[in-house]
């Protein structure tokens, strides 16, 4: 199975990989959700997210990057097109993570979606594509400002129709 996550803020921004900064912002509750989501699944992201990570891997994760490069690291899995990763989907639960580009690429096998909107408007330079037709919003759960977050957050789930 295949799903999407992502935060993006008012204005769609989700990112800020050409300063390969990463996150434009530091919310540790949209964190911990990301973290529900994805612990014991396979993460996968475009080379530039990897990057952006500081090639961080994420703890209980399978970091599966998707580059037509070698990446000189055993412990991730380098997936090197769209077959593979169709292939590698067959038989893992995968989450991807980002960017752009990787997330309009597989929107066609994706079952869920979850995003969440931040609440505020940010600084970057990578947008997050829009949400093709053939998903439905089915769950919209708002979280004010707290301690943990400097801006209220959405956190959407949305089904393939």
């Amino acid at each position: 199975m295949m799903k999407a996550i992502w935060a993006e803020d008012l204005n769609g921004l989700i990112g800020r990989y050409n300063s390969k900064m990463g996150l434009p912002w530091n919310l540790p509750y949209e964190l911990a959700y990301f973290k529900e989501k994805t612990l014991g699944h396979s993460i996968l992201m475009g080379r530039n997210t990897f990057d952006a990570m500081h090639r961080k891997k994420l703890e209980g994760r399978q970091t599966v990057v998707v580059s037509k490069n070698h990446i000189d690291d055993d412990s991730i899995i380098v997936l090197h097109d769209l077959n593979a990763i169709r292939e590698y989907q067959e038989s893992h639960e995968v989450y991807i993570i980002g960017g752009n580009q990787l997330l309009s690429q597989t929107f066609q096998w994706c079952d869920v979606i979850y995003r969440t909107i931040v609440e505020g408007e940010y600084v970057g330079d990578v947008y997050a594509p829009n949400i093709p037709n053939h998903f439905k919003l089915v769950k919209q759960v708002y979280h004010p400002i707290t301690d943990k977050n400097e801006v209220p957050l959405i956190f959407e789930t949305w089904y393939r129709i």
